[in-house]
C-alpha cells in the first residue's frame, strides 16, 4: 500500500515502487518488485484518469547546471541539509516522547496540540498549514525570501513534531519536501548573491534541498533522487541532485543509523538491519521459526520414542503426572549419552522377555525423576548385586550388569544416576536421577 500510496499521491509510480522498496521492504527481491509495481501503476492510473498527468510542480523555468563550480556548492547543500535532517528527525521524537510523558487524556493533549499549531500559522505563517504544496511552489519559484524561507524552515519543523507528538494525523514526507526546498532556497539566495554569475536561481537549489532533506531522514537516496524528478519533469538539474542527495544521506545516516521511519519501530521491539543485506533470519518472525512441539517426557511414553527425543533433541522437559507443569531437564549437548542410557535399558528389557515398556516422570528437589519400568519377569536376588559392578558379566547379571555399569558412569559424569528403583515378578523399574536447568514451567 505504501508505494501505490506515493506514487498517486505525488503522481510519481517509479518514486512509489523505490520508496516501498527502499523503505518499508528495504531491498529489491524480484518477488515483491512485481506486486509492488503492479500496485503503484493501478493506483497512478486510477488518480491520473481523475486529476491528470502533470506533474506535481509547475515550475517557471527547467533548472540546469549554470557551472561546473556549482558542484563545489551542491556539495555544502549537502552537507547542510544533512544536518537540517537529523534536527529534523530529533524533534519529531522530541515531541512524542514529552506528550507520552504528560498523564493529560488523548483529547487534551490533541487540543493542546492543535491549539499551539494554530497559534504558529497565526502569527508565524499561513504556509505550515497542510502538506505544503504552495509553499514550495513558491520556493522553486524564487518568490519567498531569505528570512520567510528561514523561518518557516523552523516553523515547519515545529508544527509538524506538535502534531505527531499529540496524536495528530499526519506523515513525514510532505514535511520533509517543504523543509528541504526551504533550506535549499535559503542557501541557493545567499550563494547566488555572492556568486551570481556560476549559480542558477534559488529555485534549483530549492530543489536538489527538497529531495536532499528526504532522502537524508528516510535514508532513501533513490526514492529522494528519482521523486524529484518525476514532480518537477525536470531532468537537467540531476547531477547536481544524485550529489547532493548520496552527500546528505551519508551524512545523516552515520550520525543516526536509524532513518525516520525506522526509529519508532526499533523503539517498539522491531528489528531492522543498521547495514548491509538482510539475511533469512532478518525477514523470518519468532512465529514462523519456533517449534509448536516441545520435546517433553509424558506419561506411559514407549521407551524407544523416549530415546529417540532424546537423540534429537536439545533439551528435554519432564511432565509431572497430572500436571501441566514441566522442568527443564539438563542434557544439553549430552542428550546422547543419555540415549544410550535408555538404549540399555530398554535392550535389557527386551533381553528379559519383557513386553511392555513404561516411562513417567516426576521432580523432587533439584532433581527430575525418570521412572523406566518393564513387566518382564524381574531381576533375581544374585543379579542386582551386579548390576552396578566394573566388569560385571552378562551371566553374572543376568543380562543386565554391564551395560548398566557404563550406564551409571555415564548419568554420574554429568550430574545424575541412576538406580534400581524395584524389581520382582511383575517386572523392574530403572529410575534416572538427572538435574533440573532453571525453574518449574
Amino acid at each position: 500500500g505504501a508505494g501505490p500510496a506515493i506514487g498517486s499521491t505525488f503522481n510519481a509510480p517509479i518514486a512509489g515502487v523505490l520508496f516501498a522498496m527502499e523503505v518499508i521492504l528495504d531491498g529489491f527481491a524480484s518477488r515483491s518488485f512485481g506486486l509492488v509495481v503492479v500496485s503503484s501503476v493501478a493506483a497512478t492510473a486510477v488518480v491520473q484518469s481523475a486529476l491528470g498527468t502533470e506533474p506535481s510542480f509547475s515550475l517557471v523555468e527547467q533548472f540546469t547546471l549554470v557551472s561546473n563550480w556549482e558542484f563545489g556548492l551542491y556539495l555544502g547543500l549537502g552537507v547542510i541539509t544533512g544536518i537540517v535532517a537529523l534536527v529534523y528527525v530529533w524533534m519529531v521524537y522530541q515531541a512524542e516522547e514529552r506528550f507520552e510523558r504528560w498523564s493529560f487524556p488523548a483529547w487534551a493533549k490533541a487540543l493542546l496540540g492543535g491549539l499551539a499549531v494554530g497559534v504558529i500559522g497565526a502569527f508565524g505563517s499561513p504556509h505550515i498549514f497542510g502538506v505544503g504544496h504552495e509553499g514550495v511552489e513558491l520556493a522553486l519559484a524564487g518568490a519567498l525570501g531569505v528570512g520567510m524561507m528561514a523561518a518557516l524552515v523552523i516553523l515547519k519543523m515545529l508544527a509538524t513534531s506538535i502534531t505527531l507528538g499529540a496524536g495528530g494525523s499526519g506523515g513525514v514526507f510532505a514535511p520533509a519536501l517543504f523543509i528541504g526546498a526551504m533550506t535549499g532556497g535559503v542557501f541557493g539566495t545567499v550563494v547566488g548573491e555572492r556568486f551570481p554569475t556560476v549559480t542558477a536561481s534559488p529555485g534549483a537549489y530549492a530543489l536538489v534541498g527538497a529531495a536532499a532533506l528526504f532522502g537524508a531522514a528516510a535514508h532513501a537516496p533513490m526514492t529522494a533522487i528519482v521523486i524529484l524528478f518525476e514532480m518537477t519533469d525536470n531532468y537537467r538539474i540531476v547531477l547536481p541532485l544524485m550529489l547532493a542527495v548520496v552527500l546528505a544521506q551519508l551524512i545523516a545516516s552515520r550520525l543516526r543509523p536509524d532513518s525516520i521511519y525506522s526509529i519508532k519501530l526499533r523503539r517498539l521491539g522491531g528489528f531492522r538491519p543498521s547495514a548491509g543485506e538482510m539475511g533469512t533470519l532478518d525477514i523470518l518472525i519468532v512465529a514462523d521459526a519456533m517449534g509448536e512441539e516441545i520435546g517433553s517426557v509424558r506419561e506411559s511414553m514407549d521407551l524407544d520414542q523416549l530415546a529417540e527425543l532424546c537423540a534429537f533433541e536439545d533439551r528435554l522437559y519432564a511432565l509431572r503426572p497430572r500436571n501441566a507443569g514441566a522442568f527443564e531437564l539438563d542434557v544439553g549437548a549430552d542428550r546422547q549419552q543419555l540415549f544410550r542410557v535408555l538404549s540399555n535399558l530398554g535392550q535389557n528389557a527386551r533381553q528379559a522377555g519383557a513386553g511392555k515398556v513404561t516411562v513417567s516422570a516426576r521432580k523432587e528437589g533439584d532433581s527430575v525423576l525418570i521412572d523406566v519400568a518393564d513387566d518382564g519377569p524381574g531381576i533375581s536376588s544374585g543379579a542386582r548385586e551386579c548390576l552396578f559392578k566394573p566388569f560385571a558379566g552378562s551371566e553374572r547379571a543376568g543380562g543386565t550388569g554391564l551395560g548398566l555399569v557404563i550406564a551409571r558412569d555415564i548419568m554420574r559424569a554429568h550430574g545424575g544416576d541412576i538406580v534400581l528403583a524395584g524389581t520382582g515378578d511383575t517386572g523392574t523399574t530403572f529410575r534416572l536421577h538427572l538435574p533440573v536447568r532453571g525453574r518449574a514451567r
